[in-house]
């Protein structure tokens, strides 16, 4: 028996081959791992209004709080508006490729309102620089890519 090619054969190779795609991409899809950025992602997107209001207090401020890099640290100048040993707070250094290498430090303004971080810890890549800081009752928050 000879096996003809004509436009019916064409039409169901052709769809046949379109469900076999389909269904590789969803079994392929199923199996593949995807991690959300926070674990408890959906808490701290309800929480976010907050964050948005600290952020208009830090723009609100006449002097704003200054992240400047250098060639082995990281410099935090906050606001002379405030005394030094008042300013709180903590300082999140974020990886958005690998969440183990994410730490948190505390916030130390020394005398002159200014902080020095060491850039041992930081391996080369994007960091996320989340300050979330306080004056007494006034809460701010400032964010800031770094490239090292």
């Amino acid at each position: 028996m000879k096996l003809k090619f004509n436009w019916g054969t064409g039409i169901a190779i052709f769809y046949s081959s379109f469900v076999l795609i389909l269904v590789s991409f969803v079994i392929f899809t199923g199996f593949h791992k995807v991690d959300l950025v926070d674990d408890n992602y959906y808490e701290e997107e309800l929480k976010y209004q907050n964050i948005i209001d600290k952020k208009l207090r830090s723009n609100n401020l006449i002097e704003k709080l200054l992240i400047e890099t250098g060639d082995n640290y990281i410099k935090f100048k906050y606001p002379n508006l405030f005394k030094p040993e008042q300013i709180t707070g903590s300082i999140t250094f974020f990886r958005p490729s690998d969440k183990t290498k994410d730490f948190m430090i505390p916030v130390k303004a020394g005398l002159d309102g200014s902080q020095l971080v060491g850039k041992s810890k930081l391996e080369k890549g994007m960091w996320r620089i989340k300050v979330d800081w306080a004056v007494g009752d006034s809460t701010y928050y400032n964010e800031e890519l770094l490239f090292i």
